[in-house]
């Protein structure tokens, strides 16, 4: 059985060099990836390209076993990618947004996960407030909710956690952990956040200079919780990175 998410040899270049260079993972559903760097590592390129917004050099990516680049509408369905809380249409509420997306997903009304996600990250109080009135903690829970809808296979989240408090944040893990636990999907995560990446996480990727330069699994990173270890490696990884720019 093929992966979750395979991406295989990518290469994105910008302005003349490699911003994603060789780049090649997989994940399985069940799995809670969490993704870190230093700024302009790659990994929001990377998340774009999974997601079919970053055009490739070469390589390939397949979700759920649908090739992107030959059938984009039907491997994009497979994913649920949290936008840029920016992006949100600022004259709708929170509900509308979610059940105009319910809607292009084939549902009739929002899913009892994305409402109990609501619930639980407190964005419900301000489901019918105008999203331009909206703190940006709770346009970043609805960039999250909208991903969700539906439960897809696969989840993007690029720095999702930004903007929200530490109980938000930390409840958000947590559910994208059940799910995750549930079977129900696969999770990729990129985040500035060391200490939810290895609590919580049970896979770690550091990328460096558009290449996947280590890959701490489950077993690993259980075995380090409680030392420092992971978030120590991965801190002495980046400042290597630093000094030979």
């Amino acid at each position: 059985m093929s992966a979750l998410l395979e991406v295989q040899r990518v290469r994105v270049r910008l302005e003349g060099r490699d911003v994603l260079d060789d780049l090649s993972l997989a994940l399985e559903r069940g799995a809670l990836a969490t993704l870190v760097g230093a700024n302009g590592s790659g990994k929001t390129r990377l998340i774009h390209a999974v997601a079919g917004l970053q055009p490739l050099a070469s390589g390939a990516i397949r979700i759920d076993g649908v090739p992107l680049a030959a059938d984009p509408g039907a491997a994009r369905a497979r994913l649920g990618f949290a936008v840029d809380p920016s992006r949100l249409p600022a004259p709708l509420s929170p509900r509308q947004c979610l059940e105009l997306f319910a809607r292009s997903r084939g549902l009739a009304r929002i899913d009892a996960e994305t409402l109990a996600f609501a619930e639980q990250v407190r964005l419900a109080p301000w489901l019918d407030t105008p999203v331009g009135a909206c703190s940006l903690g709770t346009r970043q829970k609805l960039a999250i909710a909208l991903a969700l809808v539906g439960t897809p296979p696969l989840l993007l989240l690029d720095e999702a956690l930004n903007g929200l408090d530490p109980v938000a944040a930390v409840d958000t893990f947590d559910h994208l952990r059940r799910l995750a636990d549930d079977g129900r999907c696969g999770v990729l995560l990129a985040t500035h956040g060391l200490e939810l990446a290895v609590d919580r996480a049970d896979r770690l990727l550091l990328i460096e200079a558009g290449r996947l330069a280590a890959d701490w699994d489950a077993q690993a990173l259980a075995q380090a919780r409680g030392t420092g270890g992971i978030a120590g490696a991965v801190v002495a990884h980046l400042r290597a990175a630093q000094a030979a720019r």
